[in-house]
């Protein structure tokens, strides 16, 4: 064999053993350089805090991220109570000391005034307007004189009080807190008694940014607070009543008038404490809503019809009823 066929076989034995291995796996691609992070130059844009969102209503403000306070009843339920409870007949006054700390001073305001005036009124409670002023934690003879010269039944009072909370670029934000509650002026019992605070949106205007924290806080509050009227306003306004009847001919007749009087609107509960047969006398004694004891003797006649039973007196036995809030359900 010649040199040539020589070379010509090991090139032959070449290929033939490098076409059998095995194919080759090439390695993963190695991870690229991770990218630079962008750090923003002295003039570049700073993103908002992260609590706020954008209100695409108004490119002036942001609003924050807070819930309201949730009620329990809806304002429909609660109108309903208002008429059935014959609580839209009662006068209703709002007072309130409110309080805005500006960068260019302090300042009153009546926003949360409004905003319950308002919600009231749609809730068709009789809302009427005075002069007068009464303190957010008045005595009782304080109550009793406020009645007397304002002519209501009901004070909604409220003390508020806004204040910077910071200031974003030249975004504003206030907190708002405002404390609030009802008092029945004849009974002088607390209603409902209750705090809020909350922040409002953020503006570039200060006294509107100021506003809006008022506006977060009292809309919180005059829906907890009408809450509470339309659930306790029965157990909170319980008077002690004694009526005493003539003309009363029998036990029965007696207790027909008890059990009669039990079943009108205001009257919680009635009891027949004595019957003389001799002066055919009859006392009761009536737990009822103060506003209903004006219509005892009418609702004497109701029962037994005009004519021969006579109430001859309705007087206040005792204190007020005050029931325990854990007690009113």
């Amino acid at each position: 064999m010649g040199f040539k066929q020589m070379l010509l076989a090991v090139l032959a034995l070449v290929l033939v053993v490098g076409g059998c291995a095995p194919d080759r796996i090439n390695p993963p691609d190695r991870p690229g350089p991770r990218p630079n992070p962008v750090i923003p130059g002295p003039g570049a844009p700073v993103a908002p805090p992260p609590a706020d969102v954008p209100d695409n209503s108004d490119p002036t403000t942001i609003r924050l991220k807070q819930a309201p306070f949730k009620p329990t009843y809806s304002d429909a339920e609660k109108q309903k109570i208002v008429q059935e409870s014959l609580l839209g007949l009662q006068r209703v006054l709002v007072c309130t000391d409110e309080l805005a700390v500006l960068s260019t001073g302090k300042t009153s305001a009546s926003v949360v005034k409004d905003s319950m005036t308002d919600k009231l009124t749609a809730l068709t409670f009789k809302v009427v307007q005075s002069s007068k002023q009464l303190s957010f934690s008045p005595s009782e003879r304080e109550q009793d004189a406020f009645r007397e010269s304002a002519k209501c039944n009901l004070a909604f009072v409220a003390a508020a009080t806004v204040r910077k909370a910071d200031k974003f670029g030249k975004f504003w934000s206030f907190t708002g807190d405002v404390r609030g509650k009802v008092l029945n002026l004849t009974t002088h019992q607390i209603i409902a008694s209750k705090n809020f605070t909350k922040r409002g949106k953020r503006g570039l205007d200060e006294a509107m940014a100021a506003r809006s924290a008022l506006e977060s806080a009292s809309k919180d509050l005059v829906t907890y607070l009408t809450d509470e009227v339309v659930r306790q306003w029965e157990a909170t306004s319980l008077v002690r009543m004694v009526l005493v009847a003539t003309n009363i001919d029998n036990v029965r007749m007696a207790d027909d008038i008890r059990v009669g009087l039990q079943r009108r609107v205001g009257i919680h509960y009635v009891s027949l404490d004595s019957w003389d047969s001799d002066s055919q006398v009859a006392v009761y004694e009536i737990l009822c809503r103060f506003d209903v004891q004006r219509f005892l003797a009418a609702y004497v006649d109701e029962v037994r019809g005009k004519g021969r039973v006579k109430v001859k007196s309705i007087t206040r036995s005792g204190k007020v009823i005050k029931m325990e809030r854990k007690n009113m359900g």
